[in-house]
């Protein structure tokens, strides 16, 4: 979604650049859609300002169809030409914080469609053009279960997740806040911030009659820097609580062997401690902003810290095919 200027509504307009994109093309790493961090297609939208901060408000595609839609905003990073006499906005980068105006908090339950990427083991793909669902059919996608929520329907709304997880497939998931010094529902929160994956819910995809493997949680894209793992041996369509194996606080990957499964394991449950490549400072918007998705809009952890932001990458690596619905952050003991 990009935007134009002009100090008259009906002509003049000049291109002033990208505002979003759905799937991050032209950040971080994205060059073209062929690199997508997300699947892409139209998107509409429009623009805010509240107070000092600006918002774009648009949508992503879901269910491998571009009719199929989740609302989103992200907070633009915005500066006023002072020669020029206009407002000038960077390209926002998609993350999992909706309006909460910062990293989430490190700590509680955070429902997998909130995630702000997501790709198989072959990349992304267009939802527009001919025949979407069939052309990506082994592709995990965003959906529910049940009809949008209304009002006056009562309390019952349509469980939503990430379907169609294969060997292979990523859900990615920016930014986490470490909770530091503090006491929080889990537990006492060390003076160090550590961040725990404790388990995921799941279930078997739809057409499968079970899947076997494991969740592969990573602070990066590419499964380097691992921090904890997760077997998953769902048997059927009901949702089932999976939990950490047990890990160390210190986890490194052997730079050499680039391997995925040399973990280091002692004595606790996927624990995470941060070097300074695993950590993004959200007050530079050049790294990322302070947004993503409208779905989290209103969730209630987010942090009140915007200097220690982790991502979190979950990586399927098995048999089958899963659902994904969840998964649940503590503190570090």
């Amino acid at each position: 979604m990009c935007y134009a200027v002009s100090d008259r509504p009906t002509e003049g307009f000049r291109y002033g650049g990208t505002l979003v994109s759905i799937g991050d093309v032209g950040l971080n790493g994205h060059p073209d859609e062929t690199h997508a961090a997300n699947y892409t297609g139209n998107t509409h939208g429009g623009m805010l300002r509240i107070g000092d901060a600006f918002y774009a408000f648009y949508h992503r595609q879901t269910n491998r169809s571009s009719y199929a839609r989740q609302a989103c905003a992200e907070q633009l990073d915005a500066s006023f030409d002072t020669t020029a006499g206009e407002w000038r906005f960077a390209q926002s980068e998609v993350t999992s914080c909706g309006l909460n105006g910062g990293p989430l908090r490190g700590d509680g339950r955070y429902e997998a469609r909130i995630a702000c990427n997501l790709w198989s083991r072959t990349g992304a793909g267009r939802y527009d053009g001919d025949r979407p669902a069939k052309r990506l059919a082994a592709h995990p996608y965003f959906t529910q279960d049940g009809h949008d929520g209304r009002a006056e329907a009562g309390p019952m709304p349509a469980c939503q997740y990430i379907a169609n997880m294969r060997d292979g497939a990523v859900a990615g998931f920016k930014y986490f806040s470490p909770v530091v010094g503090e006491a929080s529902d889990t537990g006492t929160v060390p003076r160090d911030g550590g961040l725990r994956v404790t388990c995921v819910t799941v279930r078997v995809h739809r057409g499968f009659a079970r899947a076997d493997g494991r969740f592969m949680i990573s602070t990066d894209p590419d499964g380097v820097h691992c921090i904890a793992e997760i077997p998953l041996h769902p048997t059927n369509n009901d949702w089932r609580v999976f939990r950490s194996v047990v890990m160390s606080p210190s986890i490194e990957q052997s730079e050499a062997a680039g391997d995925m499964g040399q973990l280091d394991r002692g004595t606790m449950d996927g624990v995470m401690t941060m070097d300074a490549s695993d950590v993004v400072d959200t007050a530079d918007a050049s790294d990322t902003s302070d947004t993503v998705d409208a779905a989290t809009a209103a969730a209630p952890n987010a942090s009140d810290s915007k200097h220690r932001a982790v991502p979190l990458y979950f990586r399927y690596v098995g048999t089958g095919s899963i659902d994904f619905l969840d998964f649940t952050l503590s503190a570090g003991d």
